[in-house]
């Protein structure tokens, strides 16, 4: 059946990629070239580059629709067309064993348009132009609890720009007492609440296969942003230079334009170590 030759390839993948893979609710349907995945339950656990950590991702996918499937027998490979890949409102947990980091979405849907799969090397190829983004609320949590931060709505709009709506969080302690939880060194605390952030249009696939964020141009909006800089304890180490900081980031980062739009905005920081402002 349709239901054990994709739990076979599951676990072919599994082994492959010496992956913890487990799943279980699987439904299939064949018809007229199409095919239509319900109710998968998804658990996956792999070794991160960090000894002794482990992220677990837990997927439910309560529908996922394949579009029709043209089959191309050239020369000795066989080719899998496929005009769309549609998931709908599917659920993304994901946490980290050892610093406890949180991150889940409740509704993610996606869809992909003109694809291939190569049955003689196992490959896909697709038209990654053509794709469409949907996802929120979104949440995420740091490992000390000391951050979180909400995300209402991200979709992709107008030929692949990023709208997010609705963006929340900041630092969860008291600002007079982030200095001391973080171990008595100079912090920045913030507490910020946005409207919408958007971007011109950019393709996020092509972004992540060649591993550089290139935008052409980002618009913020905001009602508040609260921030303070709290400097009453001594560095442990000399203060990183702003090009220092920017050369540390692993992942190049190009934007061409940046403007925001903020209705109330605080700032607040320490004087000579003793005295606030």
């Amino acid at each position: 059946t349709a239901e054990n030759i994709v739990s076979e390839r599951l676990t072919q993948l599994a082994n492959e990629q010496h992956l913890s893979l487990s799943w279980s609710d699987l439904r299939i349907r064949l018809m007229h070239g199409t095919v239509r995945v319900d109710s998968l339950q998804v658990g996956l656990a792999t070794a991160d580059s960090l000894p002794g950590d482990t992220t677990f991702i837990a997927l439910s996918m309560p529908r996922l629709d394949i579009g029709r499937i043209h089959w191309l027998p050239l020369l000795r490979h066989r080719i899998a067309r496929i005009d769309r890949v549609r998931l709908t409102n599917a659920a993304v947990e994901l946490t980290k064993l050892k610093d406890h980091t949180a991150l889940s979405v409740d509704s993610l849907s996606l869809a992909a348009y003109d694809l291939s799969y190569n049955l003689t090397d196992s490959t896909f190829a697709y038209n990654d132009s053509v794709y469409q983004i949907d996802l929120g609320p979104l949440r995420y949590t740091s490992p000390d609890s000391l951050f979180a931060a909400t995300v209402g709505h991200l979709s992709t709009q107008d030929a692949g720009s990023i709208v997010i709506s609705n963006i929340a969080g900041g630092n969860t302690d008291r600002k007079e007492e982030h200095a001391m939880r973080m171990g008595k060194q100079e912090v920045t605390w913030a507490r910020f609440n946005l409207s919408e952030l958007r971007t011109s249009p950019v393709n996020i696939i092509r972004m992540a296969l060649s591993g550089e964020v290139a935008i052409d141009s980002v618009a913020l909006n905001g009602p508040l942003t609260d921030i303070y800089y709290d400097a009453h304890f001594p560095p442990k180490e000399p203060y990183p230079l702003p090009q220092e900081s920017l050369a540390a980031i692993k992942m190049p980062l190009r934007i061409g334009q940046f403007n925001a739009s903020l209705g109330k905005l605080h700032i607040g920081m320490t004087f000579d170590g003793k005295h606030s402002g």
